[in-house]
């Protein structure tokens, strides 16, 4: 559970559906939600158990995800329990597709897909760089207050991409793309932890690090949104 929480951490207002955020379970509902819209759609039914077969497909692509994040062992083995369920429940049409988007809006704005991110750059790209262990400290608050931002809607999810844009560039497709941690800079790393840092402060975040329990908030960001335990 979370260690602390501030008033305004209380409220999760909804927003559109999840943006791809690398590294993070989020992605397996909405690879669930996009296989049945167009097999249904389309109006093709690969079998009759074909939702079994997209859950079932999904769920074991995202457990590698997680398996291969920067979350603690614990964590990742209860959120891939709880995608389980969730995946089970979809299955025997205990959970709608209509249900499925609504978890997927309360997800915008959960502590655990935020901290999970957070998570993820400190450990691949802050940790592995060559920033002394004072600014690595420092950098673990900063991201948590950016995350804490993020979950509380206070910091929106498009503030992210400005603060990472010291690390973004073009693949050959002319998309962009964040730089693999070995082509960023501990400059760079530091232009971003100051980004964020400044989003932060404009934000009005505490600079206190709160400790959230990623699988616990998790399962209570689904919960909240079915209105239902799990």
């Amino acid at each position: 559970m979370m260690k602390s929480r501030n008033n305004w951490m209380t409220s999760r207002p909804k927003g559109c559906l999840i943006r791809h955020r690398e590294g993070f379970a989020s992605g397996c509902l909405i690879a669930i939600v996009v296989v049945v819209v167009i097999l249904v759609g389309a109006g093709i039914y690969v079998a009759t158990n074909f939702k079994d077969w997209a859950a079932e497909g999904v769920a074991v692509a995202m457990a590698l995800v997680i398996d291969e994040s920067a979350l603690p062992e614990q964590e990742k083995s209860e959120i891939i329990t709880i995608l389980g369920r969730l995946k089970e429940d979809f299955k025997m049409d205990a959970i709608t597709l209509e249900e499925l988007g609504l978890i997927l809006q309360a997800m915008e704005n959960c502590p655990a897909l935020a901290i999970g991110m957070m998570t993820q750059f400190e450990a691949s790209y802050v940790e592995p760089s060559g920033l002394n262990d004072g600014e690595k400290i420092e950098a673990a608050l900063i991201l948590n207050r950016f995350a804490q931002g993020l979950a509380g809607g206070l910091i929106s999810w498009e503030d992210t991409g400005a603060v990472i844009e010291g690390i973004m560039t073009l693949n050959d497709e002319g998309n962009q793309t964040i730089k693999e941690p070995n082509e960023v800079t501990d400059d760079e790393v530091r232009q971003v932890l100051a980004a964020a840092e400044q989003t932060a402060d404009d934000a009005g975040i505490p600079e206190e690090k709160i400790d959230i329990d990623i699988s616990d908030e998790f399962q209570k960001t689904i919960e909240e949104a079915l209105g239902r335990s799990l």
